[in-house]
């Protein structure tokens, strides 16, 4: 069983009310876009990227 077989196996056997499964494609994502997805992923309205912490 390769690893990406086994990952999606063990997220399907996921309480879907309990847990939430976020994927990405993309390996080349920087720290912000990455927090950003998973923000959207969630539902939340991520800040606008021109906004300094």
């Amino acid at each position: 069983m390769g690893k990406t077989t086994a990952l999606r196996s063990f997220a399907a056997s996921l309480n879907p009310s309990r847990c939430t499964v976020v994927y990405s494609s993309l390996s080349t994502l920087t720290v912000q876009e990455f927090y950003r997805l998973l923000a959207s992923s969630f539902g939340a309205d991520p800040a606008p990227q021109d906004r300094q912490l």
